[in-house]
């Protein structure tokens, strides 16, 4: 497995990876567009990094590094259905730990569902505190 960041090319193949799961956003009927694909891989904020086995990417991790406030924050991650406990999430969940860890930030941190238990599981394997619990409220402005 290779880990890299994601380029202009796996746009259609993260936008098909994260609408493959309802995990990803505070409510069901809320789906991903091309548009916020292209920004999380071309945007000034976000830093997009894709897992890949043999050219097919299986895990892709979004994240925000605030390096004044020396933290770092995970958007999101995801790995698809079928590559799912084999180790593909840890890595890429360390690799976002060296990248903290390169920029010497201090704190990652993210959000889950309440009912990812997968995330749940892993999140506290690898030694990550949980804390409190979340309502989402949305509004599509037309």
């Amino acid at each position: 497995m290779k880990i890299r960041k994601a380029r202009k090319t796996d746009l259609k193949e993260i936008l098909e990876l994260f609408n493959s799961s309802f995990n990803l956003t505070g409510d069901d009927n809320l789906r991903y567009k091309a548009y916020h694909i292209k920004e999380y891989i071309e945007g000034p904020i976000f830093n997009t990094f894709v897992a890949e086995i043999n050219k097919e990417i299986i895990g892709v991790v979004l994240i925000i590094i605030f390096k004044k406030a020396k933290y770092l924050y995970v958007e999101n991650l995801i790995v698809k259905k079928e590559f799912r406990k084999s180790g593909v999430a840890s890595n890429l969940e360390s690799y976002v730990e060296n990248i903290a860890k390169k920029n010497k930030l201090n704190l990652i941190y993210f959000y889950s569902e309440e009912n990812n238990k997968a995330m749940a599981k892993l999140s506290k394997k690898l030694k990550f505190i949980e804390g409190k619990k979340w309502s989402f409220f949305w509004k599509e402005i037309k």
